[in-house]
């Protein structure tokens, strides 16, 4: 015997039979649950099992079909069997008009269910319940199937539930479904309607009345109709629920609303009336009509050459083209704001008369507008050939025969005309100036006048040369004249500078530096002719003297003098001796790199003053180079050490009689040292560990660079240490860290007390040879050493 599984469970929920062995396997322990709350629906053509829950979670329109859109919160079961295969909706019962949902099963092990369906209402709608449910349970289950509050337990199949309900408030209605059964125990719950019965399922009534709304006309504002109770609140919503407007129904039972925008032929438009509780009617829809007629297009001539049909009419109307026996020869649509431009279909001669009507969507077509078909095209520009600043006429062609031809030239006119073939020749009488505009024009016998041509007179002169003023090295301007308003290019080493004359031919470039004597360039301008001239050349001439030469450093015991200029220079040399105040005078050319070496053939004492000065080929003179003889020594300065007990500054410089600068802080001392290069500053207080001290020396030109020197501890005081003593010990700045090599061994820390005193013991008695190098510490500043040995008993 064959079973087909899914179409027995079917016919056993359908008829509510159950059976303990329906499903089989009853030992099974398995379980199958749903968690997260599931919304279901189904085809009433489709089989039981569905693949996929989610296939089921869809929304269904109609909310009061009580056999659509049921949630299960919860299904759990110890069998495997998919709650689709026990949980069914919308179903139609064979051979009736009943529609049902309904969980049925025999044996699905342990297992509880909940689903639910919710009815939303609206405050002062009357909502009447005509329902079907059934209840059957076998063994140890418990069913039940609530009304929004009203439980049913016990029932058979086919029980009828009804219910009118008015509410105060908009709230939801839910009906639910529950069980909660263990295993071999059977259970059916079934909710639904007969759709043979018009009262069956639930139904919706209002208690405002349907407000009455005339028929509004397109690209309007206004809607109007009758209202049920004065006082009633009309709203206007559009296809897509958009409020566009309300008003209120006055003492007439009329009400007028204003849209907030114009009303579009053959859209949809809803109308609802709330009453002073806020209850609404049920939705008056109304569609909008156009019965008024766009007005006459405005429209321009149509131009027999082109064809053009242009003018407004209506936003999006249909613009339509007649001939005069009435037949179609154009159409187009007018654009969003009313223009439209299109071409004939068919062609329009001069002359003929065209009617233009513009037809909105709805169907209502305007007075037609006569529009004439004209002729008011010029001839084409003529065709002119070209002219160079050589030709005294002007030739070319006009498209139409025997036409006038005018020329315009810089405020010249001379005329002419076309011979059949539209060829002509105007005589000018003179050439002239290359880039000058021509400007030509035809009429036509009609008296037409055609666009201008115009051609620019083209070069064949070549523009004169240009005349070039002296250039100089000290100078970065170049100037000359040229032709009028010609461009004038420099080129030179390399480089290249533009400028442009003015209107008296007269130029000045500045090159922006100066060139070096005996560099070469050129000179062109390039005028109306637009041909550049032959170029000028020029030399820069030299008009600027040697620097002052640089001498290297001369002592008293140097036989030379040397240094450097510019290359091929006069060197002359001016020498007073110092002692004698003789003077004795040199001269020697630079090498060609400048490079000058003169032999003095005596020596000069310090302080001797030296000229020298130089002269470039084109006699110009430098400035001259003074300097003394020099001293022969290293000028340089060193200071004495300067430590935490210094009264005074000691130092001395290479040469005597220099001049010192010392910085201690913010305070500069200057003075000169002695004859032997020696020189004390007295202190007004110790200085400070860490003090820097700055100090240079400079004698004439020569100066030291700056050195440095910091202010450390004083050296340590050591005791005078004698063969058989036990410790080693003196004075110090007081807190002071002490360290102590004695001989060779590692070194030795000890502090000194607030006196300054130290002392270390020895671990056996000094003899002859030791030794001993004491230092002190002192804010992380180290004195030099202070040494002692033991050389005799």
């Amino acid at each position: 015997m064959s079973f087909n599984y899914k179409k027995t469970l079917a016919s056993a929920i359908l008829l509510g039979a159950i059976s303990s062995s329906f499903l089989g396997g009853t030992n099974a322990e398995a379980s199958t649950y749903v968690n997260n709350p599931t919304n279901f629906l189904a085809n009433p053509n489709a089989s039981l099992f569905v693949p996929h829950l989610s296939a089921m979670n869809q929304r269904v329109a109609d909310e009061f079909d009580v056999t659509k859109n049921w949630r299960v919160t919860e299904f759990k079961s110890t069998i495997k069997t998919p709650i689709q295969d026990v949980f069914t909706m919308n179903r139609t019962r064979p051979g009736t008009d009943i529609t049902y949902t309904s969980i049925g099963f025999s044996n699905l092990g342990k297992t509880t269910f909940k689903a639910h369906k919710v009815i939303p209402m609206k405050k002062g709608k009357t909502y009447k319940l005509n329902l079907l449910y059934g209840l059957h349970t076998v063994g140890n289950a418990k069913a039940w199937i609530d009304f929004n509050g009203t439980k049913v337990e016990v029932a058979g199949s086919d029980q009828k539930y009804t219910e009118e309900i008015t509410p105060d408030a908009d709230m939801d209605y839910v009906i639910t479904m529950e069980y909660n059964a263990l295993k071999y125990s059977n259970v059916f719950l079934m909710v639904g309607f007969d759709g043979a019965d018009q009262d069956g399922g639930i139904t919706e009534t209002s208690s405002v009345e349907k407000p009455f709304v005339n028929t509004p006309e397109a690209k309007t504002r206004i809607i109007t109709g009758v209202g049920e109770d004065i006082g009633n609140t009309v709203r206007i919503f559009d296809s897509s629920n958009r409020e566009i407007g309300r008003g209120t129904v006055d003492r007439f039972r009329d009400f007028n609303i204003t849209t907030n925008r114009d009303l579009v032929y053959n859209e949809t438009l809803t109308a609802i009336q709330y009453n002073d509780k806020g209850y609404e009617s049920d939705p008056m829809t109304v569609k909008v009509d156009d019965t008024i007629s766009p007005d006459q297009p405005i429209v321009k001539a149509i131009e027999v050459t082109d064809q053009l049909v242009q003018g407004t009419a209506e936003a999006d109307s249909t613009v339509i083209v007649r001939n005069a026996n009435g037949q179609e020869i154009g159409r187009a649509t007018a654009l969003f704001d009313g223009s439209f431009d299109f071409k004939l279909a068919k062609k329009a001669k001069e002359g003929d008369k065209v009617y233009i009507t513009a037809t909105d969507a709805a169907g209502n077509e305007s007075t037609a507008t006569e529009v004439p078909v004209v002729d008011n095209s010029t001839p084409e520009a003529p065709q002119v050939n070209p002219v160079t600043d050589l030709h005294t006429t002007v030739s070319g062609n006009t498209k139409q025969g025997n036409c006038e031809v005018t020329v315009e030239i810089s405020g010249d006119t001379f005329t002419g005309t076309s011979d059949a073939n539209g060829n002509f020749t105007v005589q000018l009488g003179k050439t002239y100036q290359a880039r000058t505009v021509v400007h030509v024009t035809s009429t036509n016998q009609a008296g037409k006048v055609s666009p201008t041509t115009t051609v620019t007179i083209q070069a064949e002169k070549r523009t004169e040369s240009p005349t070039v003023n002296d250039v100089y090295d000290n100078s970065p301007m170049i100037s000359g004249t040229a032709e009028e308003n010609a461009t004038i290019n420099v080129t030179i080493d390399g480089d290249t500078h533009t400028t442009q004359a003015n209107a008296a031919g007269n130029y000045t470039i500045n090159m922006g530096k100066n060139y070096a004597a005996g560099s070469t360039g050129s000179v062109t301008a390039t005028g109306l002719s637009g041909k550049e001239s032959l170029a000028t050349p020029f030399v820069v001439q030299d008009v600027t003297a040697p620097d002052a030469p640089a001498v290297d450093k001369v002592t008293e015991a140097d036989a030379h003098l040397t240094g450097r200029t510019e290359a091929g220079a006069t060197v002359d040399v001016t020498v007073t001796d110092a002692s004698t105040n003789r003077r004795y005078v040199y001269q020697k050319v630079a090498d060609a790199t400048g490079e000058f070496d003169i032999e003095l053939n005596r020596l000069f004492p310090v302080g001797s003053q030296i000229q020298v000065t130089a002269t470039d080929p084109a006699g110009n003179v430098s400035d001259p180079t003074n300097v003394k003889v020099e001293n022969s020594i290293i000028l340089d300065i060193d200071l004495d050490e300067v430590n935490s007990q210094s009264e005074e500054v000691t130092g001395f410089t290479s040469r005597p009689f220099s001049d010192y600068t010392v910085q201690i802080g913010n305070a500069y001392i200057t003075g000169t040292s002695d004859a032997n290069g020696d020189f004390v500053i007295e202190l007004d207080e110790l200085l400070s560990l860490g003090t820097v001290i700055k100090y240079s020396a400079q004698e004439g030109t020569d100066q030291t660079t700056v050195k440095t020197l910091t202010v450390l501890p004083r050296r340590v005081t050591l005791k005078p240490l004698r063969a058989g003593d036990l410790d080693i010990s003196g004075s110090s700045d007081p807190n002071a860290e002490i360290t102590i090599h004695f001989n060779l061994n590692a070194p030795i820390t000890v502090t000194a007390d607030q006196d300054g005193n130290f002392s270390y013991q020895l671990a056996a008695p000094i003899k002859v040879g030791d030794s001993v190098k004491v230092t002190q510490t002192l804010d992380g500043y180290t004195s030099p050493a202070s040494t002692s040995g033991v050389y005799t008993r």
